[in-house]
Formats: structure tokens, sequence, C-alpha cells
């Protein structure tokens, strides 16, 4: 037996069916098209290497400016008097903060944000930075030496001369790497040398 539908209700029926196909949703959501919080972490740790990199270039020619500007550069604790240094290093931080922004664990980014803001005049963030690069990785020579300089920056020798005995200290007690924490410790103490000789500071 055929049933006939009235035409009100076969027209509701056809609604009904327009609705529906609008509320589905679409299929390309239902396919798994989003990204995985790992694979998502890894596409962030890849930015942030890669903004990493661009901040080292553009630090590398910061010092090459103010290399070319101070013949003790590498022994300066103080900002850099170089317009251009300054303007690249200001370009390095972009990069650095940008970097720790997106990997957070990045030590060695926020002991370069550190040092570039230290030649910029930022002491006090400086120090921030490689605070938080030395919490990440205790015993990293860079940041222990770069946070010392930013010390002598903010007239703190007591503190310089603090860090230089550890980097001593760890460069006897760790024969792996006494090359490497004795290097940044004969460069901290020449900076603080330095210090010493601008201000009239007798030596303990």
């Amino acid at each position: 037996m055929r049933i006939l539908l009235s035409r009100p209700r076969a027209m509701t029926l056809l609604t009904l069916t327009v609705v529906i196909g609008l509320w589905a949703p679409p299929v390309a959501a239902i396919g798994g098209e989003s990204k995985s919080p790992e694979e998502r972490a890894e596409e962030s740790r890849k930015k942030a290497l890669s903004e990493y990199n661009a901040g080292v270039a553009q630090m590398k020619k910061a010092r090459a400016y103010g290399a070319q500007a101070d013949s003790l550069f590498a022994y300066n604790y103080r900002a850099t008097p170089d317009a251009k240094s300054r303007r690249e290093f200001e370009k390095a931080i972009d990069r650095f903060k940008e970097a720790v922004k997106r990997d957070s664990l990045m030590y060695e980014a926020h002991n370069n944000l550190g040092y570039c803001l230290r030649k910029t005049g930022n002491y006090k963030a400086a120090l921030d930075a490689y605070t938080v690069a030395l919490r990440i990785k205790p015993n990293y020579a860079p940041a222990i030496e770069y946070r010392a300089e930013a010390f002598l920056g903010i007239d703190s020798v007591d503190a310089a001369q603090a860090a230089l005995a550890n980097l001593r200290g760890m460069a006897q007690s760790d024969t792996a790497q006494a090359a490497a924490f004795t290097a940044y410790a004969d460069t901290l103490s020449l900076a603080i040398e330095r210090y010493r000789l601008e201000r009239f500071v007798p030596k303990k």
C-alpha cells in the first residue's frame, strides 16, 4: 500500500533534511587534521631554534661592529658605545626573546639574551636572563662569566670576583671541561682587571 504524503508534510521533511545537512560537521575536522601536542611542541622547538640562529647571526654582526670601535671589546664588561653595534644587539634581543618564548628551556638563548641586553646597557634585565639560564643549566660557563661582567656593570665587583673563584674551582674539579672553564675564567679575570684599572679599585 502506497502512502501519499501531503504537501505540508513533504515540505517539513525537506526542511529537516536541509537543516541536518547544514549542521553536519566538515569532513576534514573528523579526519584528525589537528596536530598532536608532541607535534606542536616539536614545531615550536624548530621555530625557537630558527629564531635562536637568527639571533646569533645578529649578535656576531654586533660584536664585529663593537670590536672595530673598541680594541678591548672582548674584555669590556660595559655596554657598547658603538651605535651600529647597539642596533644589531637590539635586533638580536628580539630574536632571542622569541626563541625563549617558544622554548623556555633553551638556556643558550637565555644566555645570549642576557649578553645582548648587557651590551645595550640593560644590566638588570641581563642579570635576570643569565639567572634563568643558570637555573636551567647551573654549570654553564658562558652564563657564569657573562653574568659576572653584568655585575661589574652595576659595580658589584665582589659578585664578579666570586664568579671567578667559582669558574676556577670548576676547572679543577671537572677535568673534562677544565679548558673551557679556564678560558672563561681568564676572560673574566681580564674584565675584572679592566674594571679595577678604570676605577682604581685595589685588589683584595
